[in-house]
């Protein structure tokens, strides 16, 4: 369970990316979607990376802080880091 994060966080960048792409494509010179896309892009990233590291770190078992603020982090995501913020809460002697 504690891939989570990592699962999680890749998944929205790589939706982010997608949909990104997708706008470029679909919309090409219309700023207003394409901007839309991009701001959606950094905020996707803005939540992913952190959740990305801290489920390295929870895999690992190296630095607890980090890997629970991951898991805070991806509580936007789809609502799975409450799952993963649990489970690192609960591991806390684990870590190193």
């Amino acid at each position: 369970m504690r891939a989570i994060n990592n699962i999680f966080g890749a998944i929205i960048i790589g939706l982010a990316v997608f949909f990104d792409i997708a706008a470029a494509r679909i919309w090409g010179n219309d700023e207003t979607w394409v901007r839309m896309f991009m701001t959606f892009t950094v905020i996707c990233a803005i939540f992913g990376i952190p959740a990305l590291v801290g489920g390295i770190c929870a895999l690992i078992k190296q630095k607890w802080i980090l890997a629970l603020l991951g898991s805070i982090f991806a509580i936007p995501l789809l609502g799975a880091g409450i799952i993963s913020l649990v489970f690192v809460a609960m591991s806390k002697n684990e870590f190193k």
